[in-house]
């Protein structure tokens, strides 16, 4: 990592905050200019190919994604305009108890969702459909139910909801597709002052886009699993949604905590990665909410059957639940 900083000029490293993946980020110095050096050599070599094609697609659609200045693609390495350090997340707490400030945050947030679903998708995007991040939705019941039941989960359980989503989903109209992000949410996007229209808001952490269901992205923005938003705010703009994709942003939302909720769980137990624990509040949160939409009645029937209650505040053992965990828990 030094010799390729040195050999283009860079200083020392400074490290930059952490994420869930196996990427590490520094800001570096060349006189008075800053840049960000990606450090992917420890996750998969393709992602750096991904990050590089679909930050210049983002641009070519007039948007605003990271120059890249230097790439190693062999180490893993590249060095990327730096946004600074104001994400949309900085800005909205710097503008407390401001409506109007709050609007303007998210409506940049959203105008790029809107910008972005006019395009015509870059080709060879993997299909949501066929991800890790579709299939991970059972991860509730992999990981979060037997820690908080403290037994293990008997054989069908997971194929049981597993058809409960199918179903729901079937009762829907067809979502529309295109464009996903996948990790779209106020960390990942930066307020770039000095630019124009949804360029103002710079993109990060899209190396994972795929094809899919356009509203996952509002959902995951509207239903921050690390953040709250207000309420009257996030009604205001479903408001603004046709009936169809209301429906969708509330039922991907769904997905998303139930996704995440377990795999939060998962870091907890396989790598002792606990800061995320604090979250589950929140998301029980989210999920008691979305246990009284009549979509998702029959997910609702499922948890009352397994008399799991997303009200009740759970002490966790961290060390006792992978004793409850089966071997197939994905």
């Amino acid at each position: 990592m030094r010799d390729f900083l040195t050999r283009c000029g860079w200083s020392e490293p400074a490290p930059l905050a952490l994420d869930a993946s196996a990427r590490r980020y520094y800001r570096v110095r060349k006189g008075n200019k800053t840049a960000v050096f990606m450090d992917a050599s420890g996750g998969d070599p393709q992602e750096i190919a991904g990050f590089i094609r679909i930050a210049d697609w983002l641009r070519s659609v007039d948007l605003s994604a990271p120059e890249i200045l230097e790439q190693d693609m062999a180490q893993g390495f590249l060095l990327l305009e730096d946004f600074g350090q104001t994400p949309l997340r900085a800005a909205l707490q710097a503008m407390p108890g401001d409506d109007e400030g709050m609007r303007e945050i998210y409506a940049l947030a959203t105008g790029v969702l809107d910008h972005l679903q006019k395009q015509t998708c870059p080709p060879d995007l993997p299909d949501y459909y066929k991800s890790n991040v579709h299939k991970g939705r059972r991860r509730i019941v992999d990981w979060f139910v037997p820690a908080v039941r403290g037994v293990r989960n008997p054989d069908g359980l997971v194929e049981q909801y597993q058809a409960l989503w199918e179903a729901i989903e079937k009762a829907l109209p067809e979502p529309r597709l295109g464009f996903v992000h996948v990790d779209y949410h106020m960390e990942n996007l930066m307020l770039l002052p000095e630019r124009s229209g949804a360029r103002r808001c710079g993109i990060l952490d899209f190396q994972g886009a795929m094809y899919g269901p356009v509203q996952y992205d509002l959902a995951n923005l509207l239903y921050d699993a690390r953040a709250d938003m207000s309420s009257a705010l996030r009604a205001e703009i479903l408001e603004h949604l046709t009936p169809e994709d209301q429906c969708w942003t509330q039922v991907l939302a769904a997905q998303f905590h139930c996704r995440v909720i377990g795999q939060f769980i998962k870091f907890a137990v396989q790598k002792d990665d606990r800061k995320y624990l604090c979250h589950l509040p929140r998301l029980q949160n989210y999920m008691q909410e979305s246990m009284k939409n009549p979509l998702l009645k029959p997910l609702s029937a499922f948890f009352n059957d397994l008399k799991l209650d997303f009200s009740c505040t759970y002490g966790l053992n961290v060390p006792e639940i992978s004793r409850y965990i089966r071997e197939d828990a994905f």
